[in-house]
């Protein structure tokens, strides 16, 4: 069973009306502790009026004549959950607090894991946020990319190139050479991935053997914001600084051409917004039409634009449901969805700062069917919402015998051995289902710290918060008539679960909220 958390309250980043108020005029001009969680709050978001309907366009979605020839895409799966209910609000599964803003965030192709870029690359149970690994790399994270198996991520880094990375045990398999500032993108078919860097270059590699196979010619000097792959994996789309996308061919790795973007910032070092759609017959970016911010939409063969549609301010990020009917906006002051091939603004989510620029939504991404949007924040919050009409994500279950362990910090204080008030219902959750499979049983309860601190003084602190966990175990369990026998053992930073401190010595305080937990240890009939 899954240990409950208690729930803080909930985030505010600025006047509801206020938010409502600013994103009606901007489309009508353009047509705590870290294990945190919080529910879905009581009210929901501000629901923004909608704008006239844009002027006929083009379908974005309509083949023109490309003058690249581009390869058929592979066949999109029919949608898996129902289109979104025009009357329905979307709602928030979960809410994660970092410590420092969020740079990438990517959903595991199987739907079980989003991994997050922050100081660390985190990764969490997509379906209700647990967090259950960390990859500690040399210099801060700055991108990730899931290959389509899902058996590696590739996480580009700041400085020294990319860490790939096995997901089902999280151990680096391999180490590609980069410069400063690597962004990252794997091709469809899981082999190839694309490597960009503040040096405006770009280098091709083959996760099988970890050999480069190509580079690019050179771009521009400035440096490669984001990369993106056409699903049919010939074209690959650069975006650099100065908001010039430049569109390669890879089978010849010519130039097929370019086009310019304009977020309205003078440059494209906070955007990475640029996409081909998943049926590859079009690609969107930010542009603005006598300052009206606009999202226009290119044949990804010609170039040709053949369509524009209303957006938010400012798009920072852009994220495709897999049918490619949904588009997840994160932008200046808001995270949106739009509706696709029309553009309509379906829903906004929550509350954003529409003065300054902290918290801001930096990056979005959806899960594998296109019912739950995931944003990054600069205030390091990371957020799940799942939309109307979306099948809710189920966590699986831990083994009977192998109870998923307490976090500490849902327990006790910093530094502290009393429990607290909120404890009372994750050790109640705890017990109701042990009680459930288990009459008679020894339970072993070990304390663990992070290594912070003197070792000794951990040890102790790791043995007294056993102690009360047995206790409070101990008085439900007579009231309930159980024969139970309860033992604790305390493990201090002996065993920590993932490394808490950075290359730089830094302490991780997100791999050390992982490491401060309350393990159960079972012998019971049928537990080995």
């Amino acid at each position: 069973m899954r240990a409950v958390r208690p729930l803080p309250r909930p985030r505010r980043r600025g006047a509801a009306g206020l938010l409502a108020v600013v994103l009606a005029l901007t489309l009508a001009a353009c047509g705590s502790d870290p294990d945190e969680q919080t529910a879905p709050r009581d009210d929901p978001p501000p629901e923004v009026e909608q704008p006239d309907p844009p002027p006929e366009v083009d379908d974005p979605l309509v083949e023109s004549d490309p003058g690249v020839e581009v390869d058929d895409p592979p066949p999109i799966d029919e949608p898996a959950v129902e289109p979104p209910d025009p009357d329905g609000v979307p709602e928030l599964v979960w809410v994660h607090q970092h410590e420092h803003p969020i740079n990438a965030v990517a959903v595991s192709p199987d739907n079980a894991t989003v991994a997050v870029a922050e100081w660390a690359t985190y990764l969490h149970q997509l379906a209700d946020g647990l967090l259950i690994d960390v990859v500690v790399s040399p210099t801060r994270p700055e991108d990730l990319a899931y290959t389509a198996d899902g058996t590696r991520l590739a996480i580009g880094m700041s400085l020294g190139g990319v860490l790939v990375v096995d997901p089902a045990d999280v151990e680096v398999v391999a180490e590609l050479e980069g410069s400063f500032d690597n962004r990252v993108a794997a091709a469809p078919d899981a082999a190839l991935l694309a490597l960009g860097d503040r040096d405006g270059a770009v280098t091709l590699w083959n996760l099988d053997d970890a050999v480069a196979v190509g580079t690019l010619p050179a771009g521009p000097e400035d440096w490669v914001q984001a990369l993106d792959f056409h699903p049919a994996g010939q074209l690959l789309a650069v975006t650099h600084s100065d908001c010039r996308v430049l569109i390669w061919d890879l089978d010849t790795q010519a130039l097929v051409g370019e086009v310019e973007l304009d977020t309205g910032e003078g440059s494209c070092l906070l955007s990475r917004a640029f996409a081909f759609a998943p049926d590859g017959t079009s690609a969107l970016g930010p542009v603005r039409e006598d300052g009206a911010p606009r999202l226009r939409v290119w044949d990804p063969g010609s170039l040709d634009v053949i369509g524009e549609l209303e957006a938010p301010d400012r798009p920072r990020d852009l994220a495709f449901s897999p049918d490619g009917s949904r588009l997840a906006v994160a932008a200046n002051a808001v995270t949106a969805l739009l509706e696709l091939p029309g553009g309509d603004l379906r829903h906004t989510f929550g509350e954003a700062a529409t003065i300054g620029l902290i918290p801001t939504p930096q990056v979005t991404a959806m899960d594998q069917e296109g019912g739950h949007v995931v944003f990054g924040w600069s205030d390091g919050t990371v957020e799940l919402w799942r939309l109307p009409g979306a099948e809710e994500l189920v966590a699986p279950e831990p083994e009977p015998c192998e109870p998923l362990p307490l976090p500490g910090d849902v327990l006790f204080d910093t530094g502290s051995a009393e429990l607290r008030a909120e404890a009372d219902e994750a050790l109640e959750a705890l017990v109701t289902d042990l009680a459930t499979r288990f009459e008679q049983a020894t339970l072993t309860f070990v304390g663990h710290t992070d290594s912070r601190g003197a070792p000794a003084d951990n040890l102790a602190l790791s043995e007294q918060r056993a102690e009360q966990v047995a206790a409070w175990v101990a008085a439900w369990a007579q009231d309930a008539g159980l024969a139970w026998e309860l033992r604790t053992e305390g493990a201090g930073d002996t065993a920590l679960k993932v490394p808490d401190v950075g290359e730089d010595g830094a302490f991780l305080e997100g791999a050390g909220a992982i490491n401060r937990r309350v393990e159960i240890l079972i012998d019971a009939p049928g537990c080995t």
